[in-house]
């Protein structure tokens, strides 16, 4: 099975390497292509018309992408696209040979609206084939893939250029659009059940909900309006140096073989520790950080080696850093809300940058024909500026998302892949695949409805004189209570604990009750009813260790009839206890209260220290199942239940004591999507924890949630297990001694 799963993501993995090779490379060398011949039959002031019409197009062709995206797929669309740019390419260089201005401004449209448009589609395959989690791990191959393919684009177009003319390198960039559709065709559809779009929603009415693409679409348009300010900036400084049209393509060639080669080391050997150091966000703000120190230098000293080492490190920032965690922020985004609007933010922000640049150098060119050159550069600054402001707000927006894909999506999920019983219940009742809102009413409803009565208050609470005069028939009643309390007699016991409310000085004589099969119901329900008058005595005798082991198991479920800080504050001391069914119903009924009154609050410092303790004390645990399953091949049945039993709820308590600080919901989902089949959502669950969890209990954490996936064999309930074993039991901690002695003898 590991090797299967291996396998399925390795061939996806490999076809969009090679894919990212071939795309990025006759983007590299189109972008030579193009340069050098446009600036070859055009002065450079004719570049902000030519941008300006670009983007016009690509505005355009956008608006049709993103609707044939939304509704067949990117994996469907963009093979068919990289044929349609590889023929363009092959005719434009006929169309050169026999009208050469007209056929240059074809070739700088063509190459300006396709290639933002497959780079978008591409990516859009890639994150819709991978979840958030397994696109962290592969990401980095396919991102070095593609800055390996800017090297042999930049390399090709240099030695066509010294060989023969520069439009021969449409021949080559034909080839490599050809091998590209055919690596995005075998990379393969997603396979999660929430990619079919029926009715995709307009791109406006997406942006319109969702401020974090709001803030994704105004970082890539102010990203792309310095770029198009630093570029113009470039080629203009270029142009002025060098005249011939193969030197000029030679020149920009050697450019992007140098930072496709700085890119591509930048690529392998930050990316990975920037992502887990920085976090995505702080990765994408690298890029206008940079840009606003180099661009800084530039407008004040403006020289080619300047411009050509700020546009250097620009384009290498955007190629490996900024790509790769651009392209992350996506993962978590529904396909629903991504197909419509990724091509417009891709494609028609970055071509609304480039028009907002354009605007400004026109603008510029207008009113101070000469000496623009600093100016531009420190309109770049802004620009950086602006971007950083607004990538910074990211990291809580991707969270959000992650968040929300857990919530909203329906998850369809198997009985053996829940560990708790409600869940387990509420899929019983519904029989069929359940949204989150479904879910969660069914939960409430189980819950509402375990005990044989509703939580009734206690009547008003007597004042301090009443309870401090005993009336001698009050004192012949309380006594008659007490020895029917003490006699062993059920009916008497049970004629007691039906007073409706329970006399509350009676309290140290029903909790013995609750060690009892017998009488535990009815002893139960009595100090359910007066818990909010007598929480203090319940909170000692549960944090009372000579308190009978049964009884202290059994008052977790009684204390969470209160409502109020003070209950919740015992019950998370209980999380303490030596025991591990009194830290588990501790932590169950605390979460219920937790989910009822929301005043309630604890320090996150405490929760994740308390996670880490239980993480810490399950270690043996843990350590003894795997001693034994390899010491043994034939377990006792009931032992190897146990065993699982343990391992199941020890995973399920962390993620209740974890709910205490952070989003209960989210939490519950991304458990049960743990032990779901689909990759996706495992991956989805992954990532949202490893970016709300610290590294102390992520490092504490992982390693275990391999071995949760051991599916649970017994039928019986979890308190039957623990009942039949441990009855007369002192420990709740396994003795591995013990256990291999009962092991059968082979």
């Amino acid at each position: 099975m590991a090797t299967k799963s291996r396998v399925e993501v390795t061939l996806p993995t490999t076809a969009a390497t090679l894919g990212a090779v071939a795309m990025v490379a006759q983007q590299v060398g189109g972008k030579a292509a193009r340069d050098a011949l446009f600036l070859s039959n055009y002065p450079a002031t004719a570049l902000p018309r030519a941008m300006v019409a670009a983007a016009a197009l690509s505005l355009l062709g956008v608006l049709v992408t993103s609707r044939a995206l939304s509704r067949f797929g990117p994996f469907r669309i963009v093979p068919i696209v990289f044929v349609a740019s590889g023929a363009l390419f092959i005719g434009e260089y006929f169309l050169i040979q026999m009208m050469p201005h007209i056929g240059v401004v074809s070739l700088y449209l063509h190459a300006a609206v396709f290639g933002a448009i497959v780079i978008s589609g591409f990516w859009s395959v890639v994150n819709e084939k991978f979840d958030p989690h397994t696109a962290k791990h592969v990401i980095g191959r396919i991102a070095a893939g593609a800055t390996l393919g800017g090297v042999l684009g930049g390399v090709a177009a240099e030695r066509v250029a010294s060989m023969t003319r520069p439009e021969v390198m449409l021949f080559v960039l034909g080839g490599l659009n050809f091998v590209a559709a055919a690596a995005v065709s075998r990379i393969g559809a997603p396979k999660t059940r929430r990619t079919e779009v029926n009715e995709a929603p307009l791109a406006f009415e997406v942006f319109a909900k969702m401020p974090y693409l709001r803030n994704l679409a105004l970082v890539v348009t102010f990203v792309a309006m310095t770029s198009a300010l630093i570029d113009y900036t470039f080629k203009a400084e270029a142009a002025a140096a060098i005249e011939s049209g193969e030197r000029l393509m030679r020149f920009f060639a050697a450019f992007y073989t140098v930072t496709g080669v700085l890119t591509f080391l930048l690529q392998t050997s930050f990316t990975k520790p920037a992502l887990k150091r920085l976090g995505l966000a702080g990765t994408i703000a690298t890029l206008p950080i940079v840009v606003l120190a180099a661009g800084t230098l530039g407008a004040t000293f403006t020289r080619l080696w300047t411009v050509l080492l700020l546009r250097g490190v620009e384009s290498i920032l955007s190629n490996s850093l900024f790509r790769s965690g651009y392209e992350l922020l996506y993962t978590p985004v529904a396909p629903a809300n991504k197909r419509p609007t990724k091509a417009l933010i891709d494609v028609g922000c970055d071509r609304l940058g480039d028009v907002m640049g354009a605007g400004l150098i026109l603008l510029l060119l207008a009113i101070m024909p000469k000496g623009i050159h600093p100016v531009l550069l420190g309109v770049a600054v802004g620009g950086a500026a602006l971007a950083l402001v607004f990538a910074l707000r990211l990291h809580r927006g991707y969270i959000a998302q992650l968040a929300e894909s857990l919530k909203s999506g329906a998850v369809e999920l198997d009985e053996n892949e829940v560990l708790d019983a409600t869940t387990k219940a509420a899929l019983a009742e519904t029989a069929v695949a359940v949204d989150r809102d479904k879910l969660l009413k069914e939960i409430a409803k189980l819950r509402s409805a375990s005990d044989d009565t509703t939580l009734a208050g206690a009547d008003s609470v007597r004042s301090e004189a009443a309870r401090s005069t005993i009336r001698p028939a009050d004192a012949d009643h309380l006594l008659a209570d007490v020895r029917d309390l003490l006699s062993g007699n059920l009916d008497r016991i049970t004629r007691v604990l039906d007073k409706r409310p329970v006399d509350e000085r009676l309290v140290p004589q029903i909790l013995p009750l609750l060690a009892q099969d017998a009488s535990v119901r009815p002893a139960r329900r009595a100090l359910r009813d007066i818990a909010p008058q007598v929480v203090g005595q319940l909170i000692d005798a549960l944090l009372n260790p000579a308190t009978p082991f049964i009884t202290r198991r059994r008052l977790p479920g009684v204390i969470e009839a209160c409502d109020g800080q003070r209950a919740a504050t015992g019950l998370f001391a209980a999380l303490a206890d030596d025991r591990f069914e009194v830290r588990y119903r501790a932590g169950q009924a605390l979460s219920h209260l937790c989910e009822r009154d929301h005043e309630i609050h604890f320090h996150k410092a405490e929760v994740f220290a308390c996670a880490e303790r239980e993480l810490d004390v399950n270690e043996k645990v843990w350590e003894d199942y795997r001693a034994i399953e390899e010491e043994a091949e034939d377990i006792s049945p009931l032992l190897d239940d146990v065993l699982r039993d343990r391992m199941h709820r020890s995973l399920q308590h962390v993620f209740t004591i974890l709910s205490l600080s952070l989003d209960r919901d989210v939490l519950q989902l991304s458990l049960r999507a743990l032990f779901s089949d689909d990759p996706a959502l495992r991956g989805t669950a992954l990532e949202y924890l490893e970016n709300v969890l610290v590294p102390s209990i992520r490092r504490r954490l992982w390693p275990r949630l391999g071995e949760a996936r051991i599916e649970a064999k017994n039928p019986r309930s979890h308190d039957q297990i623990i009942d039949d074993l441990f009855k007369s039991s002192d420990s709740m901690q396994i003795d591995v001694t013990k256990l291999r002695k009962s092991l059968p003898t082979s």
